[in-house]
């Protein structure tokens, strides 16, 4: 049963969540692609410097991360309490 995400998460409070995202029809994130014979093994590295860029971004930091060849976990926990002391400019990204 799907769940809102405003239910889930709490506003305000430091959490850890475990979240993952998987490729749909028979797509490749890493590996060999079997149907069209390239080779992806450069994305972890996309992957990798997306999830560190995002974690500044957002106040999360990572706890850990998996890289498979068709979905991907992460550890995440929220910082509320980092984002409250952010500067207007700090949010900006000046």
């Amino acid at each position: 049963m799907v769940i809102a995400r405003r239910h889930l998460v709490r506003e305000g409070f430091v959490a850890t969540y475990h979240v993952w995202s998987r490729c749909v029809r028979k797509a490749w994130l890493l590996g060999k692609d079997f149907d069209s014979g390239r080779d992806l093994t450069h994305r972890k590295i996309w992957v990798r410097n997306r999830l560190i860029q995002l974690s500044e971004s957002f106040c999360v930091e990572v706890g850990g991360y998996a890289v498979m060849s068709n979905h991907h976990h992460e550890i995440l926990r929220t910082r509320p309490d980092i984002a409250c002391e952010l500067t207007p400019d700090q949010i900006a990204g000046i």
